[in-house]
């Protein structure tokens, strides 16, 4: 170690040495892999019922991964299983490095195959430990993997969930008031033994109910396994008495900030050593419905949500000090084109041009069916100008996708548009303008 140090010391103003030819191809490989793995977490977070905007979903998350090496061995998985319901899947491989990553990609692509079984907890890391095992028995090696499975439904209020090996989750509600402090209590249930282990090991699945503010903290265990100088550990317990401080002095706290405020405590405590992931959800609303303010035929919202959305909107402008834009949209001559070639072939592109929105527009933006042959889409956050940019690029996507409009002369498309606050005060008189304002799009 000192002859290093003294080498390093005498050749300061030396050229650096090139790295070995393999072993810049390695770093570079490394790079690669890291960026697979890093595709592999999840990019946006599932909205409920399908299709609502993030800031209205009944179900909310966050997730923060931290890996020791360049790659590591934890894995995390957010599964819309239905208009209402979702899984999070949270693994964490023994050791870390290249090893602990392969065998994590493997689980992902095994938990991809069991998709059929995800909404039993207790069979999908039955079947998971079973695809494993017969892998890994054909390497000769031996890798233990503990993982956590739950399935959350926001209209039945009910959690589902099987345990492999792996540390209790945390279950916490807000203190909203005297009355109901925060609390912060571990998930536990019956756990199974970690995967990769036994052969026919079966895992339990154990059922809790859900409350309106509801918060659950999946985390490895690089979170709480952190030591100081002197041997001790940070420890779940300081997990747990984190989250329930911060719980009880800003009720409100969103759950991202929570997230946050434990890792760094944790980092701050001693420093991680190991790979670290947590994945959080919170419960904002329960009893939806996923079929509640659909349209059926395109599966964009109707026009009862249009009226409650849009006023949500409008208010939270108001606060927020932006403008909204929107887009009102008429198909002309599906009536006479239904009598031609059948109502099933304009449902036909009634529903393409549903798929078509949903396609090319953001999360946060509302897309409607209306009227029979009417669409609205609105536009938060949205200016005069990027109103009208948007609605330039629905023309340019219909006349790629949909030439029958352009070309035969059998349909056409009107457009009128609107902003908040030039047109209007409310959403109900914006969405009137534009309707008002409707005239055929240019070709």
């Amino acid at each position: 170690m000192s002859d290093a140090k003294t080498l390093s010391s005498d050749s300061s103003n030396a050229a650096p040495t090139p790295l070995p030819e393999n072993l810049e191809e390695l770093q570079q490989d490394l790079q690669l892999a890291r960026e697979l793995q890093q595709a592999m977490l999840p990019l946006q977070y599932p909205t409920f019922p399908r299709g609502a905007p993030p800031h209205e979903s009944a179900l909310l998350f966050h997730h923060d991964y931290r890996a020791n090496s360049a790659i590591g061995g934890d894995f995390v998985a957010i599964l819309p299983l239905s208009a209402n319901s979702a899984g999070i899947f949270l693994c964490d491989v023994m050791g870390h490095g290249v090893r602990a990553a392969l065998v994590a990609a493997m689980i992902s692509a095994l938990l991809e195959e069991s998709k059929h079984l995800a909404t039993d907890p207790g069979a999908l890391l039955t079947e998971i430990n079973r695809g494993l095992i017969e892998i890994l028995q054909r390497t000769r090696t031996l890798v233990f993997t503990s993982a956590f499975y739950l399935v959350a439904d926001a209209s039945s209020g009910q959690m589902r969930f099987a345990n492999a090996g792996h540390p209790a989750p945390l279950h916490a509600g807000r203190g909203i008031s005297s009355d109901k402090p925060a609390f912060v209590s571990s998930l536990n249930g019956t756990p199974g033994p970690v995967l990769g282990m036994i052969s026919d090991a079966t895992f339990p699945t154990c059922e809790q109910r859900l409350a309106v503010g509801d918060l659950l903290l999946l985390y490895t265990d690089g979170l709480f396994e952190v030591a100081r100088d002197g041997g001790e550990i940070f420890g779940q317990e300081r997990v747990f008495s984190s989250v329930c401080e911060r719980l009880t002095r800003t009720p409100t706290l969103p759950l991202r900030d929570i997230c946050n405020a434990v890792i760094e405590e944790a980092a701050t405590f001693g420093g991680f050593e190991d790979d670290v992931c947590l994945v959080a959800m919170e419960v904002a609303r329960l009893g939806i419905s996923g079929e509640a303010g659909r349209d059926d035929l395109t599966g964009l919202f109707n026009e009862h949500y249009l009226r409650e959305s849009l006023e949500r909107e409008v208010h939270r402008a108001v606060r927020q000090s932006y403008e909204i834009g929107v887009i009102a949209l008429e198909f002309r001559g599906i009536e006479e084109f239904s009598r031609r070639h059948g109502q099933g072939e304009a449902d036909e592109v009634l529903r393409g041009f549903g798929a078509l929105l949903t396609l090319h527009t953001r999360r946060s933006d509302i897309a409607c069916r209306t009227r029979p042959t009417g669409f609205t889409l609105i536009l938060p956050e949205a200016s005069p100008d990027n109103t009208q940019r948007k609605a330039a690029q629905l023309c340019e996507v219909l006349k790629s996708h949909c030439p029958r409009l352009f070309e035969t002369g059998e349909l056409s498309l009107m457009l009128g548009l609107a902003s908040f606050p030039q047109h209007g005060t409310s959403g109900e008189v914006i969405v009137q303008t534009a309707t008002a304002a409707m005239k055929p799009k240019p070709s």
